[in-house]
């Protein structure tokens, strides 16, 4: 009976281990340190999973101009750059589960969006970090705000 407990401990202390590592080796540490200044606790890692280059067509596309008009970054500051979106799973005692989303150029921060964890498709509209939806009212605003901004570069 002894041996079995042992036994049971060592497994379930392997798998902790691995469960850490993989969460670990399969995600940026600012990304991580960036999720839990949010105080969510990451249960999947799934890495890094889109990037593209932001450019003044784009940023006014579906999804691209959801997920901007989410951040207290301005996307203008980051034209003509590689961005990379880096994924997680995380649980938020006052938010649930959700889908959260790091948003990084040139292994910074931009900011991040999220999704509640549904199976059932969702509306498929980003929200902030802390589930926050936008509004039409402050979706219209960053978009004017932006569209002045790039026009003051040409």
């Amino acid at each position: 009976m002894r041996n079995r407990k042992i036994w049971v401990f060592v497994i379930l202390a392997v798998l902790v281990t691995s469960y850490s590592f993989m969460i670990y080796s399969n995600s940026s540490k600012i990304a991580r340190d960036y999720i839990f200044d949010y105080n969510y606790l990451l249960i999947w890692s799934y890495g890094d999973i889109h990037s593209y280059s932001l450019d003044k067509n784009n940023l006014f596309e579906m999804p691209y101009d959801n997920i901007w008009s989410l951040q207290d970054k301005s996307p203008v500051h980051y034209l003509n750059q590689e961005i990379t979106s880096e994924r997680f799973l995380g649980f938020h005692p006052q938010y649930g589960l959700r889908h959260l989303f790091v948003l990084k150029a040139n292994q910074e921060i931009i900011g991040g969006h999220s999704n509640d964890f549904r199976l059932l498709p969702s509306n498929g509209l980003s929200e902030s970090i802390t589930g926050e939806e936008v509004t039409k009212e402050s979706f219209l605003k960053w978009k004017e705000k932006t569209k002045l901004e790039i026009s003051k570069l040409n």
